[in-house]
């Protein structure tokens, strides 16, 4: 009874023409029905690729953060090294004019001290 069967599909077989089942063909009509992805299976499989994706999404994401954080750290002390300069050379300049030997003079005068005519001398202390 097996012979019987086995010829019959033989027949059936070659009666039929042998269609090409290509494998791109399958692959693109996956892709278009989505049937491809949904399966608990291939989910699974997939799970661990998103979880990487995942993490390079929230790593970009916070290098983008640290970099404008670090971009507005460095324009917030070009500022202050601006200001911290102008400063140092206002106050350099007034100590140069307070410093001027008319100037410490006219201070003097205020407080009655009076500038020395005659030269400083010379105390010489000997030794015995």
């Amino acid at each position: 009874m097996n012979q019987l069967i086995d010829e019959i599909e033989e027949r059936k077989k070659k009666e039929q023409p042998e269609v090409k089942k290509s494998t791109t063909g399958k692959q693109m009509a996956q892709v278009a029905d989505f049937d491809f992805f949904i399966t608990r299976e291939n989910m699974q499989k997939a799970f661990p690729f998103f979880m990487f994706l995942a993490g390079i999404a929230i790593f970009y994401i916070a290098n983008t953060h640290y970099a404008e954080k670090t971009i507005r750290q460095s324009d917030k002390l070009t500022k202050e090294i601006k200001e911290l300069r102008s400063e140092y050379i206002t106050i350099k300049s007034d100590l140069m004019f307070r410093s001027k030997q008319s100037e410490v003079a006219q201070r003097l005068l205020q407080k009655e001290i009076k500038p020395l005519t005659t030269p400083p001398k010379k105390i010489v202390v000997q030794a015995e």
